[in-house]
């Protein structure tokens, strides 16, 4: 069954189209997977060739480009990627690589220190900060107070 809905108010028949999902406004965000072609802005151009006078005047070296969400990072590495066409670019977002190189980190510390020794400290720090006292019958709480005090004198003498 077809339903025709008639709207004289722009505001309800806007809000109803979000409501069923269609979203007019579609979020992108580039990605090294997708090759862009559109030419860098004029105030993206000395930028550019200073990177092209790097790279021709040394052998090898990685070259960051950091930027916060919608700077035109992947813009202007595909801007990069097509004047260095001779040259090997390679795209790696830190998306995914940031957690791996923390959790490669920190399985490597638990590695060498070992789980018990871990587990030791852990448990020392615990009871130093007041996490495993029973405060409320069977279940270890943390009185959030006497953390709070205990974080706050230490603050205060080593300041």
């Amino acid at each position: 069954m077809n339903r025709i809905l008639l709207y004289e108010n722009k505001k309800e028949k806007l809000l109803n189209i979000l409501r069923l999902g269609i979203n007019p406004f579609k979020k992108f965000v580039s990605t090294g997977e997708f090759e862009e072609t559109t030419g860098l802005v004029p105030s993206r151009h000395n930028l550019l060739n200073s990177i092209l006078n790097l790279v021709e005047t040394n052998e090898n070296f990685i070259l960051p480009i950091i930027g916060g969400v919608g700077a035109g990072k992947t813009h202007f590495f595909w801007a990069l990627k097509h004047k260095l066409h001779y040259y090997n670019t390679i795209y790696i977002s830190l998306e995914n690589v940031y957690r791996k190189f923390y959790y490669n980190v920190y399985s490597e510390y638990v590695e060498d220190i070992g789980v018990d020794s871990l587990r030791n400290i852990t448990n020392e720090l615990c009871n130093r900060w007041g996490a495993l006292e029973r405060k409320f019958g069977f279940f270890h709480v943390a009185d959030i107070e006497k953390v709070r005090n205990f974080a706050f004198n230490i603050l205060m003498s080593t300041g």
